[in-house]
């Protein structure tokens, strides 16, 4: 399973979204190229422990949810819920300046993807507790879906 915990897979993703633009426009869904950019990084920066999107008691934080949302499904399909705290529409962060934006995902993918095996991240947002390997799984997942979703 592909993982942000591989160099080479970080490597690839960050590639894919390095052609993203601010005109880049989503084959679904309301997301904007410009909104994208905290969309993706506030999810790392809720594993790191820098920003607070505590996970809603759902489905998804069942055993079995967790299993097919992560592991079941190959690919995850358009517009499924969103946290509140990443939805731009909600309570989640608007972009602000596009090429700072994209500097600050870059970082924080490298800067998660870099952490060692023993890191201790703090509980997914829609998954509630999960371990450091679904982490890197997880979040390559997330990214996958979205340069999909922009023809990335």
């Amino acid at each position: 399973m592909p993982t942000l915990f591989d160099p080479l897979q970080r490597k690839h993703q960050i590639d894919r979204l390095q052609k993203l633009t601010p005109d880049t426009k989503p084959a679904w869904g309301k997301l904007t190229a410009i909104d994208l950019l905290p969309h993706l990084t506030d999810p790392f920066r809720t594993a790191l422990g820098e920003y607070d999107a505590p996970p809603t008691k759902s489905f998804f934080t069942t055993k079995f949810g967790k299993w097919l949302l992560i592991y079941g499904m190959k690919k995850w399909p358009k517009s499924p819920p969103t946290h509140p705290k990443y939805d731009s529409e909600k309570q989640g962060r608007k972009g602000n300046d596009f090429e700072q934006d994209k500097t600050e995902l870059f970082n924080i993918i490298e800067r998660f993807g870099s952490m060692p095996a023993s890191t201790q991240f703090n509980q997914h947002s829609a998954f509630g507790k999960i371990s450091y390997k679904t982490w890197g799984f997880v979040m390559n997942k997330h990214i996958e879906h979205h340069c999909r979703q922009f023809g990335l």
